[in-house]
């Protein structure tokens, strides 16, 4: 890839793909995303370019720093100092700007610093509580061009200023990492760069190792910076295969966030002592100048790539979160769109339920009407053989009394006979009855049970609807009016009180005196009355009967009378068709349950089909958002991996550039084939004279 030639088709094209995820973060409300997508547009604008220095406490980050500026100018001591962040910028003439954490500024000279960023007295720690930042202007060459290094506090020293040297990390294109060779990189130092430098979006991390003038000799300097080397990149590496898929895009990001490790042995108390003094032994003897033209090329050649790669990493950072919540978005829409399809299908189910029951109901109600004609037809074919026989018995077990009138006589049978047919017909009567109120308690046990069934359905819908939108307010409305008129129908069936069954036989002894003289009753009672009712009745009797005994006359008596009774009955059945009561009796018993049935049956089924078709409607409307939501998603998601994918590309092509011209700026010693700065004369390890080309 040519850099320079691509540079700006890079940054246009960085910018688009910020612009379109910064659309994506606006539309679901992504304060973060939106935030960094905004900061890291600015970035390309502003060309600004920062290189924090972090480490734990007392590594000599500050004397390092003051190496660099060539002077004592950060304060430094055996005891942790620094409790504020501390930015060097360039500026013509040294001074340093104190930005308080009410936003108050106020500019004082340099040698005042120490009283605003320390921890030195309780009365600086105090001061320094209040102090945002400190902005150290001083003419570094390596600040020109909108550069500037940042001094944070040391890492496990104070929470808090843990926090803030966090902080700063998502705003710096590269990191250098202090350590000691008197603390070797420590498991502590392995966690923050696994867990925190690495996951940041910065380019590159860039490693010194301080203090090398603890040690005499140079094999002992190699010794532990080759040891510092191997745990770094046995913590990074562990990391990496705990947390990435080998050879993924996300794997190779992060090994090549440390690359070949550049990793600088030197002391930069040696180098500050040698700046001061204008000492060219000693600063040589610090290896110092090798950092130090690193340094250089990063902020005069590399800059612009390092800043590519930051705004790349950005991009893959942004579209990997905005990819993960389009899916988790995605998966939550289909979640909560298979819930309203799981209570789609409960509602559904339940109304089926409901329908099957009614179904059932009204089969049953069926069967217990029908039972009412099955069991009392024959009760009504025995009331003409029970009506008959009760009269037999009544007219045979009747005694005759000693009167003279034979009117009495026959009015004493005739009511005798009365009374037990009128017995007979009210308890077939009531056996009639029985039957229609068993059957009917049954039709309207099943009713009740069915209006109980169907309010239990209809309070559960409710349940289920009012989870859904104000679209079903509505039916939400309907449901109780439509188990209100239930309930007030069967309560209204219950209040109706159903008539007692008329007599199946007229109730009048007239018919029974059967005075007709033409059949020869007169004669016969006459007979009978002449032999037992004295001499006035002798005449009658002596004509129909004289000759007999009497208890063969009282029987012929009761023989004639009875079959007279007998068709008296068969005539009176013909014509008070005491069928018709009965099926009229049965007949309106039916037509109020039925009615009761059909009243809800119709609630029901118009209830049913309202629910029914609303919620057809609503899984259509509900289905045709969730689809079209779906498709928005999924066409970002695309746009989003496409711009993720391509970003992974870049990050890959950039960093092998780097590399690659990493190589060809450094001279390999012919004798122990240590890579040194390209302008080394000498080599620092072995002191072989080096090739000028």
């Amino acid at each position: 890839m040519s850099f320079a030639a691509d540079y700006k088709q890079l940054v246009l094209t960085l910018v688009a793909y910020l612009n379109q995820l910064r659309n994506f973060s606006e539309k679901f409300h992504l304060e973060k995303l939106i935030q960094q997508t905004d900061n890291a547009i600015k970035r390309m604008e502003t060309d600004s370019f920062s290189i924090a220095v972090v480490g734990e406490f007392k590594r000599g980050k500050s004397t390092f720093i003051n190496a660099i500026l060539g002077d004592e100018i950060l304060p430094a001591d055996v005891l942790p100092t620094t409790a504020t962040l501390n930015r060097v910028t360039y500026g013509s003439e040294p001074f340093v700007k104190i930005i308080f954490k009410d936003d108050e500024e106020r500019d004082i000279a340099i040698h005042k610093l120490v009283s605003f960023v320390t921890k030195l007295t309780p009365e600086c720690e105090a001061v320094a509580a209040t102090v945002k930042e400190a902005v150290i202007y001083y003419p570094v060459n390596y600040c020109r061009q909108n550069v500037e290094i940042i001094d944070t506090p040391g890492l496990s020293d104070d929470e808090n200023m843990t926090a803030v040297t966090l902080s700063v990390l998502e705003k710096v294109e590269t990191a250098i990492m202090v350590t000691s060779v008197l603390a070797p990189f420590g498991e502590s130092e392995g966690n923050f760069l696994t867990q925190k430098l690495l996951t940041t979006d910065l380019s590159q991390i860039i490693f010194v190792v301080t203090g090398i003038d603890h040690y005499k000799r140079h094999q002992d300097i190699e010794k532990v910076l080759k040891t510092v080397k191997q745990r770094i990149k046995g913590f990074v590496q562990d990391w990496v295969e705990e947390n990435f898929a080998q050879n993924s895009p996300a794997y190779k990001l992060y090994l090549n966030k440390v690359g070949s490790i550049k990793i600088f042995g030197l002391s930069a108390y040696q180098a500050l002592s040698a700046k001061i003094a204008k000492n060219d032994v000693l600063l040589a003897q610090s290896r110092f100048q090798e950092f130090e033209f690193a340094l250089q090329k990063i902020v005069s050649q590399e800059r612009g790539k390092i800043l590519l790669q930051v705004v790349v990493n950005q991009v893959i950072s942004i579209s990997t979160e905005i990819r993960d919540y389009l899916n988790n978005t995605k998966n939550k829409s289909s979640y909560s769109y298979q819930e309203v399809e799981n209570r789609y299908a409960k509602i559904s189910n339940l109304i089926t339920n409901l329908k099957n029951v009614k179904n059932q109901k009204n089969l049953q109600i069926y069967a217990a009407i029908n039972n009412i004609k099955k069991q009392i037809n024959p009760l009504i074919n025995q009331l003409e053989d029970r009506l008959k026989q009760a009269a037999e018995q009544i007219i045979e077990s009747t005694e005759t009394n000693s009167s003279h009138d034979i009117n009495a006589l026959l009015q004493q049978f005739a009511t005798q006979v009365d009374n037990a047919v009128q017995k007979v017909s009210q308890s077939i009567a009531k056996e009639i009855q029985a039957v229609i109120h068993r059957e009917l308690s049954t039709a309207l046990q099943q009713v009740s049970t069915l209006v109980e069934i169907a309010s239990e359905v209809i309070r559960t819908v409710e349940t289920h609807l009012n989870q859904f939108d104000e679209n079903i307010i509505v039916i939400k409305t309907n449901l109780g009016a439509v188990s209100n008129s239930l309930n007030q129908a069967l309560h209204e069936f219950n209040q109706e009180q159903l008539g007692n069954l008329s007599n199946l036989f007229p109730s009048s002894s007239e018919i029974f005196l059967l005075k007709d003289e033409a059949n020869g009753l007169y004669t016969i009672v006459g007979g009978v009355a002449g032999s037992l009712f004295g001499p006035v009745g002798m005449a009658v009797g002596a004509a129909v009967g004289a000759g007999l005994g009497n208890s063969q006359k009282v029987k012929n008596f009761k023989k004639n009378y009875t079959s007279k009774v007998i068709l008296e009955i068969e005539k009176q059945l013909r014509s008070h068709n005491s069928n018709q009561i009965v099926d009229d009796y049965v007949y309106a018993t039916s037509r109020r349950i039925d009615k009761l049935k059909n009243h809800i049956d119709q609630e029901l089924t118009s209830w049913i089909e309202d629910t029914q078709n609303t919620l057809a409607k609503l899984q259509g409307k509900q289905q045709a958002v969730v689809e079209s939501e779906q498709r928005k998603i999924n066409a970002m998601l695309t746009e989003t991996q496409n711009i993720l994918n391509h970003a992974w590309v870049l990050s890959e092509q950039l960093y092998q550039t780097m590399q690659q011209e990493d190589k060809l700026g450094t001279k390999i010693c012919p004798n122990c084939n240590y890579e040194n700065a390209a302008n080394c004369k000498f080599c620092i390890k072995c002191g072989t004279r080096l090739s000028d080309r």
